[in-house]
């Protein structure tokens, strides 16, 4: 999904709201420090937008209806009034994606995707009318786009089970840990194996999608432990997946 396919982002830079209600006081707000203004290196990517994903809702829930763009950046803008810094608005813009999702992006000097995404309880009790969805249909998930690195774990004994679901996110935490890569956020994983191979082979790749950057090159460059086995790891290239994620928080 890339926004640049997409309808022009709606930003306004004043909107009227009435006084917010009482509610919990937000103190995730960016600042800037001018100790880190000088940097040795390039940063990380940081998030730019979030997008909340209507297309990995089941296939039987009804579709939300385009609300006016407008509208919902009112009604979002109310909802986080209380965050605000002065006048300063946390969302920049609201805009609908050619896939069916809603795509916000946050005002830069004053708010990041991630603290955005945090706030989705309120964004989605502020936005869900608008969207002429019922009371009990499910919030739908809130992604940033960071850059996560996949890596592919080699030699992975097979599961006594011999289904892909015997790894749960647990074992495969427990196992990146051990193996030294503590840095970063396991975002997802899945096995690299047919299904027919589960049954002839005695062992399978397990792929591992991480936030870390530098924990993939350290797994790259050492290898690591996976279920309980001194594995090869290896860049993973994109290629046909065998089986789903199986983990994706």
């Amino acid at each position: 999904m890339h926004p640049n396919s997409s309808p022009p982002t709606a930003t306004y830079a004043a909107v009227t709201v009435a006084d917010p209600q009482p509610a919990l006081t937000c103190d995730a707000i960016k600042h800037e420090s001018p100790a880190r203004a000088t940097h040795l290196r390039s940063p990380p990517k940081q998030p730019t937008r979030v997008v909340i994903r209507f297309d990995k809702t089941p296939t039987d829930q009804p579709k939300p209806v385009r609300a006016s763009p407008l509208h919902l950046y009112k009604a979002i803008s109310l909802a986080l009034a209380d965050c605000d810094i002065g006048n300063a608005a946390l969302v920049a813009g609201v805009q609908w994606s050619r896939k069916g999702n809603l795509v916000l992006r946050p005002a830069t000097d004053t708010c990041t995707a991630k603290l955005l995404a945090q706030q989705f309880h309120r964004i989605w009790l502020a936005i869900r009318p608008l969207l002429k969805l019922s009371e009990d249909y499910k919030c739908p998930v809130f992604e940033t786009d960071e850059q996560w690195h996949s890596v592919v774990f080699h030699g992975v004994p097979m599961p006594p089970t011999r289904r892909a679901g015997a790894f749960s996110s647990d074992l495969v935490d427990i196992s990146l840990q051990t193996s030294g890569a503590s840095h970063g956020v396991l975002k997802s994983y899945s096995v690299l194996c047919r299904p027919e191979d589960f049954q002839a082979r005695d062992s399978l790749a397990l792929r591992v999608s991480l936030l870390s950057e530098v924990d993939a090159a350290h797994l790259i460059k050492n290898g690591g432990f996976m279920a309980g086995t001194w594995c090869r790891v290896s860049p993973y290239a994109e290629k046909l997946s065998i089986s789903p994620p199986l983990h994706t928080p």
